[in-house]
Formats: structure tokens, sequence, C-alpha cells
């Protein structure tokens, strides 16, 4: 399996996106945003951040990609996760050159909030679910203060 790996940040997400064969011919952007949906029905009160967390090195590490993400601002950020080495996950599929959202890690047992203060590191490890067709994987941050 071939996989290409792109990082962006948009909206209170990061998008980590893969690939894998057999995907159609017409591919969604990697700068589109995240699925309406999303902020329709979970991130309803959410606002754009005012301090976008820099993702500064990103690699393969067995079936997961190992995502290095810097508080570049002056705002404490907020992650949910089990672990303050993961991200609560939101997945989206390409479909027919647009994304669209699909599942998310949505239970909530033994989740907590972890903090990434401003000029900190964190090492966020990200798997995907869906091997056969592309999809991206939306990490959601929060401000604090802002």
């Amino acid at each position: 399996m071939v996989l290409f790996i792109r990082v962006i940040l948009f909206l209170p997400v990061l998008t980590v996106i893969a690939s894998s064969s057999g995907e159609p011919l017409q591919k969604a952007s990697i700068d589109q945003p995240p699925d309406s949906s999303w902020l329709e029905s979970l991130f309803r009160e959410e606002r754009v951040l005012k301090n976008l967390p820099e993702v500064v090195s990103r690699k393969r590490v067995g079936g997961k990609v190992v995502v290095t993400i810097w508080n570049s601002g002056e705002a404490l950020l907020h992650y949910s996760s089990v672990g303050p080495s993961e991200i609560q996950l939101f997945q989206e599929i390409d479909m027919a050159g647009s994304w669209q959202s699909c599942s998310w890690d949505w239970c909530g047992m033994g989740k907590e909030n972890f903090d990434l203060k401003p000029g900190d590191t964190v090492e966020l490890r990200v798997r995907f679910w869906d091997t056969r067709r592309r999809e991206r994987m939306l990490g959601h941050f929060t401000e604090v203060g802002t």
C-alpha cells in the first residue's frame, strides 16, 4: 500500500490525510474545509481558532502516523483523548472529489482533556480506519480564554 500523507490546519481542527490504492480519479483537495455537518452537529458552539497549532513534523511509525504539533501562539490549547499522545479523531472519506463526514471516535469513556501550553510541542499518534478509500482524520482543538 502506498501512503501519502499531508497535514493541514483549518478551522479548529487538525487534519491528516492518507490515501490508498483504488481511489477515484477526482480527488478532494487538501485545502477543502471540513464537512459542514461536523460544524452543524458537533461543533455548533465552536469558533475559528485565533491561535492555530502548527505541524512541525510528521512520520509513519508502524500502522500510525505521528504528528508533532507546536503551540506557537499565546493561548492555551485543549484537546481530548484517552492519553496525551492521542487525539479524538473525526474521519472524512473522499467521495467523488469532496470530503464527506463518515465516522468519529464518539465514545467518551476514559477520555480526558489535555493542555498544550504556548511554546510546547506534543507528538500525537493518528491511526487510519479505512484502507480501501482515501480518508483524512480531523483532530479537534479548543482555545482557552479567547
